[in-house]
């Protein structure tokens, strides 16, 4: 039997709705808001999407927030978002969506959430990808805050949240969010955590033995401690991995660990991360994944995890692996 041909997968599970919104967009808004980047062109704007440090990034995304901390701009947002990956072929999306970022801004938690589910119904009425919301909470801003987006999902009766998260700065202990990821659990929702970006290998093992998450955004500094990489592969937990992230935010340098991980055994998702701010898309990234050495039978296999090990309920699952299969055979 011959490998399938290279091709994207049909669901990315790792995407921010903050640092998705296409740059002639953000322009165009920030120019109607009277805020700093509508002073400048879109090639502009770009230029200035260069990480020297992994705090530059973050600021760079606080600067979209600021962006987007509208709720007619966090609709249009998730609506162009939808669109946008559908036109990349991306059928099925799990979208982190920060209520505590735009709260800094002013606007409710609740109300903000609420206004990205009606963007994401608008995108896929009008043909656009199916997207799940996956609540992010600010890592670094600590205990509170991520109580907070919980709350703030109560409050909204957000359908569409299915998942909860934290991202941002890693130097904060997991072990203090226990009880915030049992509350999340008890509300129904699945959980995933970014740990082993900049991290280390012990953050990873948190991830997984303290918080007990589903999967685990980056994870790639798992690699440095063979231990915990056998049980990564033994629990069946997948790492959602950015090739063009890590290498742009400066989190690898050198040869990327998704070879490793994978000769491990590891259940390896590829995706964008931030597609706007650092200038991808899905086929990018598998592109880039073939240059980096894996076969596309490999690349098949990662698209393959991409549906196994999304938080989708079983009937969509059944639907996108079909529409995978259709793919690869096409």
């Amino acid at each position: 039997m011959s490998a399938p041909r290279l091709a994207p997968s049909v669901s990315e599970l790792h995407l921010h709705l903050e640092g998705s919104l296409r740059v002639e967009s953000a322009v165009e808004i920030a120019r109607e808001r009277g805020l700093p980047w509508g002073e400048l062109t879109a090639h502009e704007l770009r230029r200035k999407f260069r990480y020297p440090t992994f705090t530059d990034f973050l600021m760079t995304v606080r600067e979209m927030a600021r962006v987007l901390s509208a709720y007619d701009v966090l609709e249009r947002a998730a609506r162009e978002l939808s669109a946008s990956l559908a036109s990349a072929g991306v059928i099925y999306a799990e979208v982190y969506v920060s209520p505590n970022i735009y709260a800094h801004f002013g606007l409710d938690g609740a109300a903000a959430l609420s206004a990205a589910d009606r963007g994401f119904s608008t995108g896929e009425r009008e043909g656009g990808a199916r997207c799940a919301i996956v609540l992010d909470s600010v890592r670094q801003w600590g205990t509170e805050a991520a109580a907070a987006v919980l709350d703030a999902f109560e409050r909204s009766g957000c359908a569409r949240a299915i998942g909860f998260g934290l991202g941002g700065d890693e130097e904060l202990p997991l072990a203090l969010f226990e009880d915030t990821f049992h509350r999340a659990r008890t509300l129904g929702l699945h959980t995933v955590v970014h740990a082993g970006e900049v991290s280390n290998a012990a953050d990873v093992r948190a991830a997984i033995e303290t918080l007990k998450v589903e999967r685990v955004a980056h994870g790639i500094r798992a690699v440095d401690d063979p231990r915990l990489v056998a049980e990564i592969r033994d629990r069946g937990i997948a790492l959602d991995v950015c090739l063009t992230s890590n290498y742009r935010t400066g989190a690898v340098r050198g040869d990327h660990p998704v070879r490793a991980l994978i000769d491990a055994g590891i259940a390896v998702t590829l995706s964008t991360d931030d597609p706007s701010l650092f200038r991808t898309d899905l086929s990018h990234e598998f592109r880039l994944a073939r240059r980096l050495g894996l076969s596309r039978r490999e690349l098949a296999t990662i698209a393959s995890n991409a549906v196994t090990h999304s938080f989708a309920r079983d009937d969509e699952k059944r639907r996108l692996r079909n529409r995978l299969r259709q793919r690869l055979l096409g």
